[in-house]
């Protein structure tokens, strides 16, 4: 049986119309701890970001149009994900352990031009870092201590401003003088969701795009420092750090996780960029 999780949460209600006639404004806020298996669905008219403590989730996101071509993620600790208003969402907690997450839920004009300046404008799972659960947690716990709704809203309200701002500083786009092209953003976008596939390569996100391979690696290249290639390595050992620290899975696991065919070409690779095998890693950094 799928018990329900145990929930505390704000939802923005009985409030004037004059005190949401804002650019940008919180909706909801709230923590949960989900049984292993919980499994649940959404549509929204509102964004909405969860970011997840401990444990971990399978995220299904597709648009009412073309509901049988869901992109799927793994979001673990210290990563959030992102549901935009108008798309289909569901969710299913891992089977191995509860699911700890909080979420606050936002609107208005400004919204989407601020999620745009994070780098949910590549993917709709970002790492955040746990401190956004916390964050959240708290804002949650201080709004409901509040008896009048106006002081919730306002409390929450400027909680929001500071989690965007942050999320803004943490982003990593470079400045609109300096903005990548199209065809970079796309590849970027198709690299953090197909990592974890050992076929995703230079060769096959090029012929996604249309593009000639000398092409797109000369425009990448271009546009992030980096060659394509690198940047997907890159972004494997990032991915395969984070779950070495935050997780118990076996190397051997991680490795196929996060697309790499063999344990022996991951523990090459890792120990060439990062100086160390990877139980070594695990050993120096695990929290």
């Amino acid at each position: 049986m799928n018990k329900k999780p145990d929930q505390i949460n704000w939802r923005l209600r009985d409030l004037p119309y004059e005190y949401t006639n804002d650019e940008f404004f919180p909706c909801t806020s709230g923590y949960q701890t989900c049984p292993p298996r919980h499994e649940d669905e959404m549509l929204l008219d509102s964004y909405l970001i969860c970011c997840v403590e401990s444990g971990g989730c399978t995220f299904r996101n597709s648009s009412l149009n073309d509901q049988k071509n869901a992109e799927e993620y793994h979001v673990g600790p210290g990563e959030s994900f992102l549901i935009e208003p108008g798309r289909i969402a569901s969710y299913s907690a891992d089977v191995d352990a509860p699911w700890v997450n909080a979420w606050i839920g936002f609107a208005g004009p400004k919204a989407q031009q601020f999620i745009e300046a994070t780098e949910f404008r590549y993917s709709p799972v970002m790492k955040t870092g746990t401190e956004l659960y916390h964050g959240i947690r708290s804002l949650t716990d201080m709004a409901l201590s509040f008896r009048q709704p106006v002081l919730r809203y306002m409390h929450a309200s400027s909680v929001l401003w500071k989690m965007m701002a942050d999320l803004i500083t943490q982003s990593t786009l470079p400045e609109p003088k300096l903005m990548r092209s199209s065809y970079t953003e796309r590849a970027i976008s198709i690299m953090h969701r197909r990592y974890r596939d050992h076929t995703c390569g230079v060769s096959e996100i090029a012929s996604e795009l249309c593009i000639s391979r000398e092409y797109f690696y000369t425009l990448f290249k271009n546009d992030t420092g980096r060659s394509p290639s690198q940047y997907l390595i890159d972004l494997r050992m990032e991915k395969a750090c984070a779950l070495l620290m935050e997780s118990d899975y076996p190397v051997n696991l991680i490795a196929q996780y996060v697309g790499f065919y063999d344990h022996a070409s991951f523990s090459k690779k890792f120990r060439e960029l990062m100086g160390e095998a990877p139980n070594q890693y695990r050993k120096q950094h695990k929290q």
